[in-house]
Protein backbone atom coordinates (compact mmCIF):
# COMPACT_ATOMS: atom_id res chain seq x y z
CA UNK A 1 0.00 0.00 0.00
CA UNK A 2 1.40 3.24 -0.58
CA UNK A 3 1.42 5.33 2.31
CA UNK A 4 -0.29 8.99 2.68
CA UNK A 5 -3.98 8.86 1.81
CA UNK A 6 -5.29 12.36 1.85
CA UNK A 7 -6.59 14.81 4.53
CA UNK A 8 -9.70 16.13 6.06
CA UNK A 9 -10.04 18.61 2.85
CA UNK A 10 -9.67 16.26 0.35
CA UNK A 11 -12.26 14.11 1.88
CA UNK A 12 -14.94 16.44 2.55
CA UNK A 13 -14.33 17.58 -1.19
CA UNK A 14 -14.64 13.85 -2.03
CA UNK A 15 -17.51 13.64 -0.13
CA UNK A 16 -19.47 16.43 -1.69
CA UNK A 17 -18.42 15.28 -5.47
CA UNK A 18 -19.66 12.16 -4.88
CA UNK A 19 -22.46 11.86 -2.12
CA UNK A 20 -25.57 12.08 -4.59
CA UNK A 21 -24.16 10.12 -7.32
CA UNK A 22 -23.30 6.97 -4.40
CA UNK A 23 -26.72 7.68 -3.29
CA UNK A 24 -28.32 7.10 -6.18
CA UNK A 25 -26.24 4.05 -7.27
CA UNK A 26 -26.83 2.38 -4.19
CA UNK A 27 -30.29 3.18 -4.05
CA UNK A 28 -30.81 1.68 -7.50
CA UNK A 29 -29.88 -1.89 -5.95
CA UNK A 30 -31.44 -1.56 -2.73
CA UNK A 31 -34.66 0.47 -3.46
CA UNK A 32 -34.72 2.32 -0.15
CA UNK A 33 -34.01 6.05 0.80
CA UNK A 34 -32.99 5.01 4.36
CA UNK A 35 -30.54 2.31 3.68
CA UNK A 36 -28.99 3.52 0.42
CA UNK A 37 -27.94 6.14 3.07
CA UNK A 38 -26.45 4.06 5.82
CA UNK A 39 -25.01 1.87 2.99
CA UNK A 40 -23.07 5.24 1.64
CA UNK A 41 -22.31 6.37 5.02
CA UNK A 42 -20.80 3.29 5.64
CA UNK A 43 -18.82 3.04 2.37
CA UNK A 44 -17.21 6.77 3.57
CA UNK A 45 -16.84 5.82 6.68
CA UNK A 46 -14.58 2.68 6.08
CA UNK A 47 -12.54 4.49 3.10
CA UNK A 48 -11.73 7.78 5.64
CA UNK A 49 -10.62 4.46 8.55
CA UNK A 50 -8.70 3.34 5.92
CA UNK A 51 -7.22 6.84 4.53
CA UNK A 52 -3.42 5.99 4.99
CA UNK A 53 -3.67 2.58 3.38
CA UNK A 54 -5.64 3.98 0.31
CA UNK A 55 -3.46 4.58 -3.03
CA UNK A 56 -4.30 8.41 -3.92
CA UNK A 57 -3.14 7.86 -7.37
CA UNK A 58 -6.25 5.60 -8.37
CA UNK A 59 -8.98 6.52 -7.81
CA UNK A 60 -10.93 6.89 -4.12
CA UNK A 61 -14.12 6.91 -6.04
CA UNK A 62 -13.65 3.53 -7.12
CA UNK A 63 -12.70 1.77 -3.85
CA UNK A 64 -16.06 3.98 -2.78
CA UNK A 65 -18.34 2.67 -5.21
CA UNK A 66 -17.09 -0.41 -4.72
CA UNK A 67 -17.81 -0.82 -0.70
CA UNK A 68 -20.99 0.91 -1.78
CA UNK A 69 -21.73 -1.95 -4.33
CA UNK A 70 -20.59 -4.44 -1.49
CA UNK A 71 -22.62 -2.84 1.48
CA UNK A 72 -25.98 -2.99 -0.89
CA UNK A 73 -25.42 -6.76 -1.66
CA UNK A 74 -24.98 -7.42 2.06
CA UNK A 75 -28.00 -5.51 2.76
CA UNK A 76 -30.58 -7.19 -0.10
CA UNK A 77 -29.15 -10.63 1.35
CA UNK A 78 -30.25 -9.64 4.62
CA UNK A 79 -33.35 -8.14 4.14
CA UNK A 80 -33.62 -11.56 2.27
CA UNK A 81 -32.81 -13.39 5.53
CA UNK A 82 -35.03 -11.47 7.67
CA UNK A 83 -38.21 -11.96 4.86
CA UNK A 84 -37.38 -15.74 5.49
CA UNK A 85 -37.00 -15.66 9.39
CA UNK A 86 -40.45 -13.66 9.31
CA UNK A 87 -41.90 -16.10 7.14
CA UNK A 88 -41.05 -19.04 9.42
CA UNK A 89 -41.96 -17.32 12.41
CA UNK A 90 -45.29 -16.74 11.18
CA UNK A 91 -45.31 -20.39 10.43
CA UNK A 92 -44.19 -21.20 13.62
CA UNK A 93 -47.26 -18.91 15.11
CA UNK A 94 -49.66 -20.57 13.64
CA UNK A 95 -48.72 -23.90 13.96
CA UNK A 96 -48.43 -23.51 17.64
CA UNK A 97 -52.19 -21.66 17.52
CA UNK A 98 -53.33 -24.61 15.74
CA UNK A 99 -51.84 -27.16 18.32
CA UNK A 100 -53.19 -24.72 21.17
CA UNK A 101 -56.49 -25.16 20.02
CA UNK A 102 -56.26 -28.68 19.76
CA UNK A 103 -55.07 -28.83 23.63
CA UNK A 104 -57.70 -26.49 24.50
CA UNK A 105 -60.18 -28.68 22.62
CA UNK A 106 -59.42 -31.84 24.28
CA UNK A 107 -59.00 -30.45 27.73
CA UNK A 108 -62.50 -29.01 27.28
CA UNK A 109 -63.80 -32.93 26.12
CA UNK A 110 -61.33 -34.26 28.95
CA UNK A 111 -63.40 -32.04 31.70
CA UNK A 112 -66.82 -32.61 30.42
CA UNK A 113 -66.05 -36.20 30.73
CA UNK A 114 -64.50 -36.04 33.91
CA UNK A 115 -67.82 -34.20 34.85
CA UNK A 116 -69.79 -37.03 33.93
CA UNK A 117 -68.31 -39.24 36.92
CA UNK A 118 -69.88 -39.98 39.86
CA UNK A 119 -69.42 -37.19 42.60
CA UNK A 120 -66.84 -39.70 44.30
CA UNK A 121 -65.12 -40.85 41.23
CA UNK A 122 -64.53 -37.59 40.24
CA UNK A 123 -63.11 -36.10 43.66
CA UNK A 124 -60.58 -38.92 44.04
CA UNK A 125 -59.82 -38.26 40.08
CA UNK A 126 -58.96 -34.93 40.50
CA UNK A 127 -57.87 -35.22 44.10
CA UNK A 128 -54.93 -37.91 42.98
CA UNK A 129 -54.19 -36.49 39.56
CA UNK A 130 -54.96 -32.65 39.19
CA UNK A 131 -54.49 -32.03 42.75
CA UNK A 132 -51.30 -34.22 43.15
CA UNK A 133 -52.69 -35.85 46.23
CA UNK A 134 -51.97 -38.82 47.54
CA UNK A 135 -53.99 -41.91 47.79
CA UNK A 136 -54.37 -41.44 51.78
CA UNK A 137 -55.06 -37.94 51.73
CA UNK A 138 -57.82 -38.32 49.27
CA UNK A 139 -58.83 -40.74 51.38
CA UNK A 140 -59.61 -39.06 54.10
CA UNK A 141 -61.03 -35.99 52.60
CA UNK A 142 -63.71 -38.44 51.12
CA UNK A 143 -64.19 -40.25 54.39
CA UNK A 144 -63.23 -43.82 53.06
CA UNK A 145 -60.04 -46.57 53.02
CA UNK A 146 -57.20 -46.02 50.44
CA UNK A 147 -58.95 -49.11 49.01
CA UNK A 148 -61.73 -47.75 47.87
CA UNK A 149 -59.90 -44.49 46.94
CA UNK A 150 -58.20 -47.18 44.23
CA UNK A 151 -61.03 -48.49 43.33
CA UNK A 152 -62.89 -45.36 42.35
CA UNK A 153 -59.92 -44.59 40.17
CA UNK A 154 -59.95 -47.35 38.44
CA UNK A 155 -63.81 -47.32 37.41
CA UNK A 156 -63.10 -43.70 36.60
CA UNK A 157 -60.27 -44.60 34.56
CA UNK A 158 -62.59 -47.61 32.82
CA UNK A 159 -64.86 -45.05 31.79
CA UNK A 160 -62.54 -42.37 30.55
CA UNK A 161 -60.53 -44.77 28.32
CA UNK A 162 -63.19 -44.77 25.22
CA UNK A 163 -61.63 -40.92 24.80
CA UNK A 164 -60.18 -39.99 21.66
CA UNK A 165 -55.98 -39.93 22.27
CA UNK A 166 -55.33 -36.47 22.91
CA UNK A 167 -57.54 -36.97 25.73
CA UNK A 168 -56.31 -40.33 26.72
CA UNK A 169 -52.76 -38.33 26.54
CA UNK A 170 -53.86 -35.45 29.22
CA UNK A 171 -54.91 -38.41 31.22
CA UNK A 172 -51.45 -39.95 31.07
CA UNK A 173 -49.66 -36.75 31.62
CA UNK A 174 -51.48 -35.71 34.82
CA UNK A 175 -51.30 -38.79 35.98
CA UNK A 176 -47.47 -38.96 35.38
CA UNK A 177 -47.00 -35.44 36.93
CA UNK A 178 -49.12 -36.71 39.72
CA UNK A 179 -47.18 -39.97 40.45
CA UNK A 180 -43.32 -37.88 40.17
CA UNK A 181 -44.82 -35.46 42.61
CA UNK A 182 -46.36 -37.83 45.25
CA UNK A 183 -44.65 -40.91 45.03
CA UNK A 184 -47.27 -43.05 47.34
CA UNK A 185 -50.45 -41.64 45.13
Amino acid sequence: MIQGGFDKREFEALFEATFDDLMAFVYSYVREREAARDVVHDAFFTLWEQRGMVDVSRSPKAFLYKMARNGALNHLRHRKVVASNEVQLACSLKDAGREMARYENALARLSAHVSELPERQRRALVGCFVEGKGYKEVAEELGVSVNTVKTHLQRAMKFLRGLTRDEIFLIFFLKKNAAACHPFA
